[in-house]
Order: C-alpha cells, then structure tokens, then sequence
C-alpha cells in the first residue's frame, strides 16, 4: 500500500558589488518530500521546500523572531489546502534578507499553520520546520534538481545560456494558485500547479478528459484510488492519481514528486520561463 502527501496551498543590507550571483544548496530529500538547510544570519535553518506553496515565507514563531527586519502588517492571510481546510496566518514582511551572500528584497510571508491532504496514512514534513515558497525566487532564476539532490540559485540577470543546450522549454504561467505547467495527452491540455513537496502527481476527477484512460486502481487505506495517463515529452508518461479535489482549486492537478525525481527544472522566475531536462538513468 502507497502513502502519499500534497503540500500544495492555495493563497488568497549587502552592497551589490559583493553579492554572489551563484549558490548551491544541498536538497535532502526525506519520505520524497524535500528540505534545504539556509544559512540567515549566520544561523543554519531547516526548510520545507515547497513549489506549491506560493507565498515566500511561512516560518514558525521561533524563526520568525529570529529573521532580522521582520515586521508584522496587522492583517491576516487566508488559504486553503486541497482537503478544503480554510486557514488565516499572521502577514509579515521582510525588507532584505541575506542567503549566504545572496540578497532577496521585499518578501511577504505569514506564521506557518501546517496544512496537507493525507491519504492511506502518510505523515507530512515536521510541523516544527518553516516552509519556503516560490515568491521567495521571484526575481531569481533557480534550477531544482532532485536526481542530483541540489538547489541552485542565479541572479535573474545571471546570464546561463551557454549551459542550456539540453533544455527544453515548456508552457508556463504564474497564476494565483501557484506556479502552472500545461501538459497534454494529445486530447486535451492540463494546467498542473508544479509542488515539489507533493509525494505524487494527481488529478482533479472533474477535470479529466470524456476519453481519458483509467490506468489501474490501488487501495489506499481504506478507499480505492484510481490513476490515469498522460504523454509527457517524448516516450515520458505522468501517472497522476485521480481525486474529488476541493471546487475552489482550479488547475487541473498538480505534479509532485514523480515528476520531479525524472527531471532537472530550471525556472527562470523574473522572466517567466520553464525549462525541464531529463535525468539521464
């Protein structure tokens, strides 16, 4: 029996001439959901990182308290996961902060309150961890790579061209839900929100296709889940579970893990440009 978690969430000073324009960052990944350790202040702290969750920031107290700058705006920040679970955190803002010599200006965040769908009982990421989202890149270009178990980071006028050869560009569009990639079965096309803290790649049952394949069906615990197929690339197939996910999620489905354990992904964030390569077996 398989076990699988969606972390996906819904949301409603260093002189420039000494920044670094490149850093790695170790990802490990535990129970296929990624964590990098980010030097702030000369602190090494643990994070969740989560591509679908869109907001740059959700620290628990303790770290909150610790990140220079911080300054809470008085007002709330609702979300909703995909069980349909609404919740409202503490908005805050972050006018600079220092990653290892790479500075990142103007994040808004809010006080993590752990959020997740669990099926057939998987267990989600340490409630005690804090969680960075994609706005956090927002004027950066990263390339997330789990085959190789590293985030990189550029300046989003890092100049990367001549290492882009085996990259292949993707439809790709920031929306409110989250960061979006359209996929199609040669029938129709399908907006998934990319979440890297998702354990599997699933689909909305409402969504599918009238000629979409059922694949196989697996339990779960004590329900039946059934998986379906869509052509990706070339001789590359996503298997995404299909779910009544909540009506107030609009994308299609989301692309997890599986996903991203097959290819390097490189979002060039300031221009808005996706790029995958294949990890090669």
């Amino acid at each position: 029996m398989l076990k699988l978690l969606a972390l996906l969430l819904i949301t409603l000073p260093i002189s420039s001439s000494f920044a670094k324009e490149k850093i790695i960052i170790p990802i490990e990944i535990k129970d296929k959901i990624p964590y990098i350790q980010m030097k702030i202040n000369n602190k090494t702290i643990p994070f969740v990182l989560d591509s679908g969750a869109k907001t740059s920031l959700h620290l628990t107290p303790e770290v909150a308290q610790y990140i220079d700058g911080l300054r809470y705006t008085g007002r709330t920040k609702k979300s909703m996961d995909l069980a349909g679970v609404m919740r409202e955190s503490k908005e805050f803002t972050v006018p600079e902060l220092n990653l290892d010599g790479m500075k990142f200006s103007n994040l808004t965040g809010v006080i993590l309150s752990p959020w997740g769908i669990y099926i057939g009982g998987a267990q989600g990421p340490d409630p005690n961890i804090s969680v960075i989202g994609m706005d956090f890149f927002k004027k950066k270009k990263i390339i997330i790579d789990f085959p190789s178990n590293t985030l990189t980071m550029y300046e989003g006028d890092k100049d990367i061209s001549n290492n882009m050869d085996d990259w292949i560009r993707l439809p790709f569009e920031i929306s409110d839900e989250g960061y979006v990639l359209t996929i199609t079965d040669g029938k129709k096309e399908y907006r998934m929100i990319l979440d890297t803290a998702s354990t599997v790649s699933m689909m909305k049952s409402s969504s599918m296709g009238k000629d979409t394949i059922i694949e196989k069906c697996e339990d779960y615990g004590t329900e039946k889940i059934c998986r379906t197929r869509l052509s990706f690339l070339e001789n590359y197939f996503l298997e995404p579970l299909v779910l009544n996910l909540a009506n107030e999620f609009h994308a299609d489905g989301i692309v997890g893990n599986d996903f991203f354990s097959c290819f390097s992904v490189l979002l060039d964030l300031k221009n808005k440009a996706f790029y995958v390569k294949p990890h090669k077996v």
